[in-house]
């Protein structure tokens, strides 16, 4: 499962595992070295599936709070860069640029220009601390604008997309947390409005960059100062905060948590990456100490490496968009229409996951086994695939019957739409006509799952 290929917009990755940003002050001048070009080639060899580069400073006046941290705004740099992302296509790797800007954690004396202070929505770096500068329209301008010119950059270069930094305190952040955030023009006082930040930069950056492009955002409650600190205090908040982000053009976003493992709202028991992609509905990238059995923040209890069996189940929960559960009596029917069902999703570019179980026995033993594996799974529709032929027994009128109920239960006791996939015929002949001989039974239950899938992304329902 972890190890699948997954396919993310216009490329495939080689499996899940994602390399998050870990910022390495390995880059003098802003220029990556030789150095960092093989750290990445390295873990691209070693089969990462994406690899998401540590922070590269935007390339705006106020952006840098760090020594040795990489940026876009010389030749040199974009050279070294160059080299990095050769280093990780030599190795069929993905990588994706994160760009950063550190906000208010940057304080006069900072290079490159020592007198430029750090910036804030309203120049505060938590709240009633107001030691930065209150960023006016055209500063915002500005920033929006060197967003959209760096994002340009990396496609050139050859990145398979950006990821925007928009956690742990740093300037999106910032405007995001109404602890931060006191404006009351149109990027302060609402959620929706503390989100119009973040909007027009992925705005900006769609203007500049192809179709093709990746564009992601990193968001957390959390911040450095105040690991208390929510965005949103339930799952009706935390849509306002991403769905016109998402809506903006994203194709992920990445939900970093302290601890995957804890519930983010009461009366629940998911963390902040399920309800990310619950809301969102697109793909979703959780992290957290997730191999670790506590926080790297904890200087109390330094964390020790530990199983990443509870990931790997989180991500099993919501693996598949679609599951097709088929038996094997009567494989060779039901494997045909299985192949016109996801030749016809292919053909109509369907780009959720769909999942294939096979089913020992016959269609009487489907609809026990599809609820068991649903509650486990969770997918949004499936498919059961099956073959009733009447031929001399007396049984078959029963046998329809009762699988069709059995299926109709299993669909409302779970609250997921099931197509019933079961052909019911007179004889084996007619089976291989409806499974794809003559008609393509395959392709009219791919068409009616794209419709429902539709409707309920439509209606949320």
């Amino acid at each position: 499962m972890i190890f699948e290929p997954y396919k993310l917009k216009n490329i495939t990755l080689r499996n899940r595992v994602v390399m998050a940003p870990m910022t390495r002050n390995q880059s003098p001048g802003g220029i990556p070295t030789e150095g960092v070009v093989s750290y990445y080639s390295r873990r691209s060899k070693a089969e990462v599936g994406l690899i998401i580069t540590e922070g590269i400073e935007v390339s705006h006046k106020a952006s840098s709070a760090y020594p040795n941290v990489p940026r876009l705004d010389s030749e040199n740099a974009r050279e070294g860069w160059k080299k990095v992302v050769n280093g990780i296509k030599k190795h069929d790797g993905s990588v994706i640029a994160q760009l950063w800007h550190c906000g208010g954690f940057r304080k006069l004396g900072m290079q490159p220009d020592p007198e430029v202070p750090g910036y804030t929505a309203s120049g505060l770096v938590k709240p009633g601390k107001k030691v930065a500068h209150e960023m006016t329209l055209e500063d915002i301008k500005e920033t929006i604008e060197a967003y959209a010119s760096d994002a340009k950059i990396c496609e050139e270069l050859g990145f398979d997309g950006i990821e925007i930094h928009g956690a742990h305190g740093y300037l999106i952040d910032n405007f995001f947390w109404s602890g931060t955030n006191i404006r009351d023009d149109q990027y302060g006082g609402t959620l929706e409005k503390r989100s119009q930040f973040v909007v027009d930069i992925i705005k900006a950056i769609r203007d500049q960059v192809s179709n093709e492009f990746i564009v992601g955002l990193r968001f957390s409650q959390w911040k450095q100062h105040d690991f208390e600190a929510k965005l949103a205090l339930n799952p009706e908040e935390l849509e306002k905060v991403l769905i016109e982000p998402v809506n903006s053009g994203l194709d992920y976003v990445h939900s970093s948590m302290r601890r995957f493992w804890e519930k983010e709202f009461e009366n629940s028991e998911e963390n902040l990456a399920y309800w990310t992609k619950k809301i969102t509905k697109i793909p979703t990238i959780g992290v957290g100490s997730v191999g670790l059995d506590s926080d790297f923040i904890d200087m109390t209890a330094p964390a020790s490496p530990t199983s990443i069996e509870r990931a790997i189940e989180d991500i099993s929960k919501n693996k598949y968009d679609i599951l097709v559960f088929y038996s094997d009596y009567n494989l060779s029917i039901n494997q045909s229409i299985l192949y016109g069902y996801l030749n016809c999703l292919n053909i109509n570019r369907f780009e959720g996951t769909v999942g294939k179980l096979k089913i020992p026995g016959g269609a009487f033993e489907l609809p026990l086994l599809t609820s068991k594996i649903i509650r486990k799974y969770s997918p949004k529709l499936c498919l059961v695939v099956g073959c009733i032929i009447k031929g001399e027994t007396q049984h078959y009128e029963f046998l329809s019957s009762t699988v069709t109920n059995a299926i109709r239960n299993v669909s409302f006791e779970n609250g997921t739409p099931i197509l019933n996939g079961i052909l019911t015929v007179e004889n084996e002949q007619q089976a291989i006509d409806r499974a794809g001989k003559k008609m393509d039974k395959g392709s009219e239950f791919a068409s009616a799952s794209l419709e429902i899938m539709n409707f309920n992304n439509k209606f949320d329902v």
